[in-house]
């Protein structure tokens, strides 16, 4: 493990070995565990995919409880600070590959994951629909810069928590992606384009807009074709515009294909609900029945007195 020599500290010196070993142990022995690392997330869903099912469990018992089960609801639209925040400390909690520290900067917390390749960082002081989450990617614990995302104060939590975990699993370059920016962007939209999004290329940018225009994408095509300047290329947005959303997310040229689409996923299925529930529910008439032919008139003879 590197470690820069900023965050390097000589505490005390010792004669011998040995009694840097004990002092070691005895400040920090409640920290020291035995054994391997704690597996990391990738490994503990590959354990738990792996296990056997109980025979008990049928076919038929797997289809039943996936029909039965509630459909998830889609992410809160707006978010706050405190929400942020909330989020940070219980994402912490339950993912030991991640660990905070702090640094002069007492307006944002910082996170590193295990392998060092990895930081987010929370701006505390952002106001709404500024910058409060920044996530950058490296190539290794002292290389360049692969990719980095952001997310505004008012991004749905929900969005925010995928995107931490999606980033662990995909550490890196992603050399599995296309290399071509027409293939990377065929692959990322074909939700959208399944889902109705409305397609416009204005000179510099190309813009996908949900049916109900609740949602939006839209792509940089001149950071997307140059990703060593790392600049902002897409950006996910909630009502309004680009310019001026509720919230946005943004990612750099880089960004692995499949932290995006998961993205996008998300956002296609909360505009599909959205225009659904928007829609009336169409009133159930009962149809009437058949109106019997009316008999015609009988006539009738008249005498003449």
């Amino acid at each position: 493990m590197c470690i820069r020599d900023s965050l390097r500290g000589v505490t005390d010196v010792y004669e011998t070995p040995a009694e840097g070993i004990a002092a070691f142990q005895k400040i920090y022995g409640s920290a020291v565990r035995p054994g391997p690392a704690p597996a990391t997330t990738a490994e503990r869903q590959a354990a738990e995919a792996l296990k056997p099912l109980p025979a008990a469990i049928t076919a038929a018992t797997l289809r039943k409880a996936c029909k039965d089960r509630p459909q998830a609801a889609p992410p809160a639209e707006s978010a706050t600070i405190e929400d942020h925040e909330a989020l940070l400390n219980t994402f912490l909690g339950s993912h030991r590959d991640w660990e905070k520290y702090r640094t002069w900067n007492d307006n944002c917390s910082y996170a590193n994951h295990e392998s060092l390749t990895l930081r987010a960082e929370l701006n505390h002081e952002a106001e709404p629909h500024q910058i409060a989450w920044r996530i950058t990617a490296y190539a290794s614990p002292v290389g360049d810069l692969v990719w980095h995302a952001s997310a505004t104060t008012t991004a749905p939590v929900a969005l925010v928590r995928d995107l931490l975990e999606n980033a662990a699993d995909h550490l890196g370059p992603a050399s599995a992606d296309p290399a071509t920016l027409d293939e990377r962007v065929s692959q990322v939209t074909a939700a959208l384009t399944e889902a109705g999004w409305h397609e416009r290329t204005d000179t510099r940018w190309t813009t996908w807009t949900a049916p109900d225009r609740s949602h939006g994408l839209r792509l940089d095509t001149y950071a997307a074709a140059h990703p060593e300047q790392a600049l902002r290329s897409w950006t996910a947005w909630h009502h309004a515009t680009a310019d001026q959303p509720a919230w946005a997310i943004g990612f750099t040229a880089d960004v692995p294909l499949d932290v995006l689409k998961d993205l996008i996923s998300s956002m296609s299925l909360s505009a599909t609900r959205r225009l659904a529930e928007s829609r009336p529910a169409a009133s159930a008439v009962a149809p009437t029945a058949p109106r019997a032919a009316t008999p015609p008139l009988a006539k009738h003879a008249t005498s003449s007195i």
